[in-house]
């Protein structure tokens, strides 16, 4: 409670701080261009930079974050930038290749997920992927038996797929701190000249973030139960290894599946009859189809979480940002939990 109320006091402290003239102002330097994958980066570079002026992110609001490809326009934004920021990881191998084959000694680059520690992508209960683990031993007793070359491969391909790590390091806000002043020191690179201006705005945004994060430990200390149910993706990996939650979903980390299989629905309704989870979660921009489905068969309700990996083309006109989206996820968390 009394965390609560500093944070309250602290961003009222801010407002009034700022709207009463800040004493570090932006100096009238030429225009900084930024370039982002997706909207973490942006939103973090637009609290560093004070506004979204100058500021593009390529992946269009609304769309699916992990269909995304690169159009011949985008390539030009990255080539013609003066900061190119991005979360690096597997669905993001284009920009390295992009960027190995541009001359990018003019410009500062940004590759988020090498400021943070990794966690790697962990194979959820009942769902498809750990059932591979019954496959796997079953091959190699075949290939003990048999010895059988192509079954020994067949085995190392499915070590091999156990090892990616998740990409999605924003949801936790400890992690959206290391991001933040990674940011910061790129467009101080890129624009000295202002270097007080974004080393203000940037300790202003990580005392934000660092509100963000108490919050949530109060609530994780307050939660009767610390067990989420997840009817689709689940890309809440650092969020959930932050705040020590246990959680079922039907997909680890996000998956190309769109539909589990009988197995795995089975496992969801008996855990949630099993544990008297009260909801359901579903992410933000998916069809919440399959949280329904659970729903309806186990007589909960459906809550939404934000991955925050995109928002819609609503919420970016009205400037929504990360911190508005952690808190609408902190408040269905504390219902879901209590």
């Amino acid at each position: 409670m009394i965390k609560k109320s500093f944070c309250i006091l602290f961003t009222a402290l801010l407002i009034l701080s700022c709207t009463g003239g800040c004493d570090y102002k932006k100096n009238n330097t030429q225009e900084l261009s930024i370039v982002t994958t997706c909207f973490p980066p942006y939103d973090f570079a637009r609290a560093v930079k004070g506004d979204d002026s100058g500021i593009t992110m390529l992946l269009s609001t609304g769309s699916e974050a992990h269909s995304y490809e690169p159009t011949p326009l985008d390539i030009l934004k990255i080539q013609e930038c003066d900061v190119f920021i991005y979360i690096g990881g597997e669905d993001e191998v284009w920009a390295d290749k992009i960027l190995d084959s541009m001359d990018t000694d003019d410009k500062t680059i940004v590759k988020l997920i090498d400021t943070v520690e990794l966690l790697e992508e962990e194979e959820i209960e009942g769902t498809k992927s750990h059932k591979h683990d019954d496959n796997e031993e079953h091959l190699e007793y075949e290939a003990e038996h048999l010895e059988c070359e192509d079954v020994h491969h067949e085995c190392d391909n499915e070590h091999h797929h156990h090892h990616h790590y998740d990409e999605h390091i924003w949801t936790s806000p400890h992690n959206a701190i290391k991001m933040t002043q990674a940011i910061s020191e790129a467009l101080i690179a890129s624009d000295s000249a202002n270097k007080d201006f974004y080393t203000k705005n940037t300790e202003n945004y990580i005392n934000r973030l660092n509100c963000l994060d108490d919050n949530y430990r109060n609530m994780r200390e307050n939660a009767s139960n610390n067990l989420i149910v997840i009817g689709d993706r689940f890309p809440f990996r650092y969020l959930a290894a932050e705040y020590d939650l246990e959680f079922y979903a039907a997909f680890s980390g996000c998956s190309s599946e769109s539909e589990p299989g009988v197995y795995t629905m089975a496992f969801l309704i008996d855990k949630i009859l099993e544990t008297k989870t009260k909801y359901v979660f579903s992410l933000e921009l998916s069809t919440k189809r399959l949280a329904k489905k659970l729903s309806d068969a186990t007589g909960t309700k459906t809550l939404s979480l934000q991955s925050c990996h995109n928002v819609t083309k609503e919420d970016f006109e009205n400037d929504v940002t990360y911190i508005d989206l952690m808190e609408q996820n902190l408040e269905n968390l504390k219902e879901a939990l209590s």
